[in-house]
């Protein structure tokens, strides 16, 4: 290891009491000889010490003694390379700041060599649902959807008619919807379980996402879609992690019992939500956690059902429930 590597680390807290040690002597010279006796080490160890010292700079050897370097000339050799490395960093600096321009507004010409080379591409919202299709169609693989608030789109229905040709050849299509979608899209809801998708609601949702397979993902450049832009991913790593982060939440997402029927309304399919819950034995915490509602409404609304089903425990809750058709 040379000099210039070896200072890049600092000295040892032993090094450094052998270095005051050496300047403490007479002209901050010591014979090689002595350096054992004077730093109370072995020879072998002695040496080493010095070895260690001249490599920070600390010492220096000749005819055979060994002579510490005064403290001040230090100082300034080490300040003289910091600052050239600060006056390095600067200029490097100064070379990305001045490729921002460059790369903050790729051209359309240039947008299909940027995904290539990058894996990415930005696109308008408004191009959204047409590059969804062709995703969708391009690329094998399940289908793993994050749909915070869909059934208030005006394409809904376009988007339900291109999503149901591959759900009929057998595309697997998991889509999780916040739980308030019970309440406000039920009719919604049940017309894509219908269609073949697998759906389950958990409390909120990050933002809106699409992963095809292990290829490709979609998500908003901001999730609050406040620039009007969404981005393509194509990067392997990353949309890997989009798709464990979409499977993680479809773990601790509920089950939505009943929706094939198709004639419930809201209310009932949050009743027949929150019966199947019960009936599962899930804790009131855990449900509270998943519909985004405090312990004690959920506790409210088991008790509003007791009192529905006549009955007096969760057990009797779920018998009857079962006797009523409920579940």
């Amino acid at each position: 290891m040379d000099a210039s590597s070896s200072r890049t680390r600092p000295a040892s807290a032993g090094d450094r009491a052998a270095y005051r040690t050496l300047l403490r002597c007479h002209g901050a010279t010591v014979p090689i000889e002595d350096l054992a006796g004077l730093w109370g080490l072995t020879r072998a160890g002695a040496l080493s010490t010095l070895s260690r010292l001249v490599a920070h700079g600390l010492a220096t050897t000749e005819r055979d003694a060994a002579h510490a370097v005064a403290p001040a000339p230090l100082v300034e050799q080490w300040s003289a390379e910091q600052d050239a490395l600060l006056s390095a960093a600067r200029e490097q600096l100064a070379a990305v700041r001045a490729l921002l321009p460059a790369v903050s507004e790729p051209s359309a010409r240039d947008r299909a060599r940027d995904r290539a080379s990058s894996g990415f591409e930005t696109v308008r919202v408004a191009e959204v649902a047409p590059v969804l299709r062709r995703l969708c169609e391009e690329h094998e693989g399940d289908l793993w959807w994050l749909r915070p608030d869909q059934w208030r789109q005006p394409d809904r229905a376009a988007t339900d008619d291109w999503v149901e040709p591959l759900l009929r050849q057998g595309r697997t299509l998991r889509a999780i919807y916040p739980a308030r979608i019970l309440e406000e899209g039920h009719a919604a809801l049940v017309r894509r379980v219908w269609l073949g998708e697998q759906a389950r609601v958990i409390a909120e949702l990050p933002g809106r996402l699409l992963v095809v397979g292990d290829s490709v993902a979609i998500i908003p450049r901001s999730f609050d879609l406040s620039d009007g832009l969404a981005l393509v991913v194509e990067q392997p790593a990353l949309v890997t992690s989009l798709r464990l982060l979409a499977e993680s939440l479809w773990e601790r997402a509920l089950v939505v019992p009943g929706l094939e029927r198709g004639t419930e309304t809201g209310h009932a399919g949050s009743r027949r939500l929150l019966l199947d819950q019960l009936a599962r034995g899930v804790k009131d915490e855990q449900i509270a956690r998943a519909l985004g509602q405090s312990v004690r409404t959920v506790r409210r609304r088991v008790a509003s059902l007791l009192e529905e089903l006549d009955t007096t425990s969760r057990f009797q809750a779920g018998v009857e429930a079962v006797r009523r058709g409920w579940l």
